[in-house]
């Protein structure tokens, strides 16, 4: 299951790397629920039988939550650094 988290992260780092910080944000949990649903949407093809809510709490428990916070924190700052790099960061002060 470390690796679905390693996932997240490394796909939030890439997205936050080419997308400045909001949309990176949307597209990161875009890509880790998309691949929730995706892979409950093969299990119920190959015969499964419970419900969306059922079926991510019964296989990832609390990996899901971990998936969400790495992805959203990651690709926010992945795409803080892209900015601060080109030269976009906004001014303070």
């Amino acid at each position: 299951m470390t690796g679905l988290l390693f996932v997240a992260g490394v796909s939030g780092f890439v997205i936050g790397a080419q997308v400045p910080s909001r949309p990176a944000i949307a597209l990161a949990l875009l890509g880790v629920f998309g691949g929730d649903v995706g892979a409950w949407l093969y299990a119920r093809s190959e015969g499964g039988v419970l419900g969306l809510e059922a079926y991510l709490q019964e296989t990832f428990g609390p990996y899901i939550a971990g998936q969400v916070a790495i992805a959203v924190l990651t690709s926010w700052w992945a795409a803080r650094r892209a900015a601060a790099v080109r030269g976009d960061e906004p001014r303070r002060g």
